[in-house]
């Protein structure tokens, strides 16, 4: 199992969560109204995800502590936003 990039895709949501200390309704909802999380699914279809979801997930934390909002923020963390700020 792999994710898009070629790393592998392995985490759950909830240890999204745990490293992150966004809870998981919270990464759902970015992961369908930003497209932050880009998660694979299992032959289950569990959701899995990786580091570089993870790191994109810090990301939009750091940019909303700096008064970026979400969807903003989350653009920007996916690699699809400006460098100037809000």
């Amino acid at each position: 199992m792999s994710s898009h990039d070629g790393h592998p895709a392995t985490m759950p949501i909830g240890e999204v969560a745990r490293r992150t200390g966004v809870t998981v309704p919270t990464l759902r909802a970015w992961e369908r109204r930003y497209g932050l999380l880009v998660p694979v699914r299992t032959a289950g279809r569990h959701r899995r995800y990786s580091d570089e979801d993870v790191q994109r997930v810090l990301a939009v934390l750091e940019l909303t502590g700096q008064g970026w909002g979400v969807g903003a923020a989350a653009r920007r963390g996916a690699g699809r936003g400006s460098a100037a700020a809000p």
